[in-house]
């Protein structure tokens, strides 16, 4: 199940969102997107769970939890048509690369 969580501080490490995700089941990939929004940047994360059982304890008990000075914003994904994506208004997002755990 990938896992959507928002709000995250951009001084945000991928080893950061591993470790805190890891404490309720295995994680496969992270990727980070920061985002460039009221010239401000804003981070967000996609986490993948391929224990749905878990991911659903990681949401439960991280969602709306104040970690990394930060209110978490942590739900499942939703999917967005790739079109819909590239005709966001939003232009000032940069990806960091998708990392798989297990290499």
């Amino acid at each position: 199940m990938r896992i959507y969580v928002g709000k995250l501080p951009k001084s945000i490490k991928k080893e950061k969102l591993i470790i805190l995700f890891s404490e309720y089941g295995e994680v496969k990939k992270v990727i980070v997107y920061f985002e460039k929004n009221n010239n401000n940047w804003e981070a967000f994360a996609f986490i993948d769970m391929p224990n749905e059982k878990e991911a659903y304890a990681a949401i439960t008990k991280l969602d709306n939890k104040v970690i990394f000075d930060n209110k978490l914003s942590v739900h499942q994904a939703r999917y967005l048509d790739y079109d819909e994506v590239r005709k966001s208004e939003n232009k000032g997002i940069r990806y960091s690369d998708f990392t798989d755990t297990k290499k």
